[in-house]
């Protein structure tokens, strides 16, 4: 969903709606091995996109790398390719390959920004707040938002990590609306910490069902609390205006702390558990300047 999601940010930051076509690939077992030249099987090319004619072409996520260069190579109708993030091998083959701050890639098809690309645009969140609003009958009541991460590779949360990330919880305004919502990685573990925490606020949790109310977190919060776990969720948080507070587990990629160090530096994070004011700033989204510099090389390619 993080590949998809940022494909989707920036094919609408690119395009009317009518304009897109979504693709998620399903690729045959000999297309899926790990190979750095592995090309498409027969199979594969049969996919229906192919017959396609598209004049961008955004992939994302390592399974998708053949079905890319396929359309890279296709010299009777050249699409502009865009891969998102780092592909690993084959960085050649693509026009253009957006990676973040802290990959540290360099080469003249590479463009690099902060935060990631997301789908949260003023509008869509001008849109997310209004419902939020309605569906929790919220007028001036202020919003806490708690966004929840949970294990990925070098984060694992255990008991005492949960309790660190919900302790502070308890000492949040009471006067404030809080609002949770899980990821498909929360461990039981945190969210059950997290409700013993709030068990005294004025609090709503996500039961899983029906659409993920996410979007109208980040639209509706004045305060967002976010576990610093996932690159995604803390682009998309900073692309607010809320106040945004970030909790740092333990066991997290230097990569990760490295953009969190600069986002703190520039005033548009604070750390959870420092005590430190929160403060009102501007919204940051890369989403835009990706877009323009997308369209900036297409017209300048010969």
């Amino acid at each position: 969903m993080g590949d998809l999601a940022q494909c989707r940010g920036l094919a609408s930051e690119l395009t009317e709606p009518d304009h897109i076509r979504e693709q998620v690939v399903t690729p045959n077992w000999l297309t899926a091995l790990p190979l750095p030249n592995m090309p498409l099987s027969a199979v594969d090319r049969q996919q229906d996109f192919f017959a396609l004619n598209p004049d961008i072409i955004i992939a994302s996520g390592r399974r998708t790398i053949p079905y890319l260069k396929a359309f890279a190579e296709n010299v009777a109708k050249k699409a502009f390719t865009v891969f998102l993030k780092d592909p690993r091998h084959s960085r050649e083959t693509f026009d253009f390959i957006w990676a973040p701050n802290h990959d540290g890639m360099a080469g003249s098809n590479i463009y690099s920004t902060l935060t990631a690309p997301h789908t949260y645009s003023k509008t869509v969140l001008k849109r997310r707040k209004a419902a939020a609003k309605l569906r929790h009958k919220i007028t001036n009541q202020p919003v806490t938002g708690i966004i929840l991460g949970g294990n990925s590779g070098s984060v694992k949360w255990n008991e005492l990590l949960s309790i660190l990330f919900a302790a502070p919880l308890a000492q949040i305004d009471p006067t404030h609306k809080i609002l949770v919502t899980a990821s498909r990685r929360t461990p039981d573990i945190l969210l059950n910490a997290v409700k013993i925490s709030l068990e005294h606020h004025d609090n709503w949790f996500w039961d899983g069902e029906g659409e993920n109310p996410y979007g109208e977190i980040l639209g509706v919060s004045d305060h967002l609390i976010v576990t610093g776990d996932s690159h995604n969720m803390v682009s998309e948080a900073v692309a607010t205006s809320a106040a945004v507070s970030v909790f740092r587990p333990k066991g997290l990629h230097t990569k990760l702390n490295g953009f969190l160090d600069e986002l703190e530096t520039s005033g548009h994070i604070r750390n959870l558990n420092d005590g430190s004011e929160l403060k009102s700033r501007q919204p940051i989204n890369a989403t835009p300047e990706i877009a323009v510099e997308i369209i900036r090389r297409m017209n300048t390619r010969s």
